[in-house]
């Protein structure tokens, strides 16, 4: 594990957090999900969340503003 996911491993974002991260609509995430271009989310108590590290991972050029 690399020092990124271990930083960012246990840190999750809803739909709006992650859009407004990556700067796109929250129909575009849902969209990016269906069709695999974004990593599986996780389901916390029936509520989507995506970790952090596998959206850095996803988007490495993002790194130095997630942190």
């Amino acid at each position: 594990m690399s020092i990124l996911e271990r930083k960012f491993a246990k840190t999750y974002l809803n739909t709006r957090e992650l859009a407004a991260l990556l700067e796109v609509s929250v129909a575009t995430i849902w969209r990016w999900k269906k069709t695999g271009y974004l990593p599986a989310p996780t389901k916390i108590g029936g509520m989507t969340r995506w970790t952090k590290a596998e959206i850095i991972e996803q988007f490495p050029e993002l790194a130095n503003d997630a942190a």
